[in-house]
């Protein structure tokens, strides 16, 4: 299933699809977030970047015909540049 599906049954908005498993009756999408940019969830600045983290996040979906459906998104850290030239660290999914 391809990205464009996945977004017209699921909902998906803003993620790519990089790969599918098929387990049993289940199948596994595995997304990454395609967002260059976002502000600070706490204080909204725009000096910030995105740092992988290697976690992923389980999200059981609606099923597609008789198939349990998994997606699997990778998680990233949003780092801001503070006042102080210190790096602050604020975890979110994306």
């Amino acid at each position: 299933m391809t990205t464009s599906s996945l977004y017209r049954t699921q909902g998906t908005r803003g993620y790519k699809c990089q790969m599918t498993l098929r387990v049993g009756e289940t199948e596994i999408y595995y997304l990454n977030s395609t967002t260059k940019s976002r502000p600070c969830p706490k204080c909204h600045s725009r000096n910030t970047s995105f740092i992988q983290t290697g976690k992923t996040r389980d999200i059981r979906v609606l099923f597609i015909g008789f198939k349990k459906v998994i997606l699997r998104v990778a998680l990233r850290n949003i780092y801001k540049m503070a006042m102080d030239s210190t790096l602050a660290r604020t975890a979110f999914l994306l």
